[in-house]
């Protein structure tokens, strides 16, 4: 069987990032509803505003998912976390793509983990361009988007130091750690202030990563795009599950 994860996402919502930056504070409920209804409108079903994208065969996952065999299945983990599964399967090909969702009751938080499979007798079509965060918040004329972040190790004086960038239309901000070291250089954990509250980002994959990109939304007059990968773009197909018999 040949399993191939995508980054693992966690999102927490924040109405007043004031008091995420002066203290830690329990959650509101306002907060919390923020995230349900997020969590509603991009994982809540496989027609959702999806925050992930791929390409498979040449197609675009947003052009290719809607015409896949869908399902969405619910179980409660306990009383605090509910387990949301979204999946995919391409009879043609036997790829199937299975988004995991977990909410939070008592935080407002949301992850997500992406995973292929290829459940047919061949080697599947290409596979690549995986990009496990991939969203765009909209904003108004005069909006702001600040991010926060630290700088991650670099082994002098400055490591971990604060940073602070206000993104402005028409630039661009990337961050990678490289050496194999999820910290090296870059530090997984974003705190990104947008008009009215924002957001703290946090990505999880083994090795080199690349952090949330920021960019201008290319169909508002201003808004930001995030995205993360992995730091080099590539590209793989997915071996069918070998079983033996005895």
């Amino acid at each position: 069987m040949k399993n191939t994860p995508a980054i693992l996402l966690m999102m927490l919502m924040a109405a007043d990032m004031s008091s995420i930056l002066a203290e830690a504070a329990p959650p509101s409920r306002e907060e919390r509803v923020m995230s349900k209804q997020w969590a509603a409108e991009h994982l809540g079903s496989g027609n959702a505003a999806l925050p992930f994208s791929f390409v498979y065969n040449g197609a675009s996952s947003s052009d290719l998912l809607p015409q896949l065999e869908g399902k969405s299945d619910i179980r409660e983990l306990d009383k605090a976390r509910t387990e949301r599964t979204l999946s995919w399967h391409d009879r043609q090909s036997g790829l199937v793509v299975r988004c995991v969702v977990v909410e939070y009751e008592d935080f407002p938080a949301v992850e997500w983990t992406l995973y292929f499979k290829n459940e047919g007798s061949e080697s599947s079509p290409i596979l690549k361009d995986v990009l496990g965060l991939d969203m765009r918040l909209a904003g108004g004329a005069g909006d702001e988007f600040v991010l926060y972040g630290t700088k991650g190790d670099w082994c002098t004086p400055d490591s971990f130091e604060p940073f602070e960038k206000k993104l402005a239309p028409g630039t661009a901000e990337q961050f990678a750690p490289y050496g194999g070291r999820p910290t090296n250089a870059a530090f997984p954990y974003y705190n990104l202030k947008t008009p009215g509250g924002g957001m703290l980002l946090v990505i999880g994959w083994p090795g080199n990563t690349t952090a949330p990109k920021p960019v201008p939304a290319s169909c508002r007059p201003s808004g930001v795009r995030i995205a993360a990968r992995k730091p080099k773009p590539f590209c793989f197909m997915i071996s069918p599950q070998i079983q033996s018999t005895k």
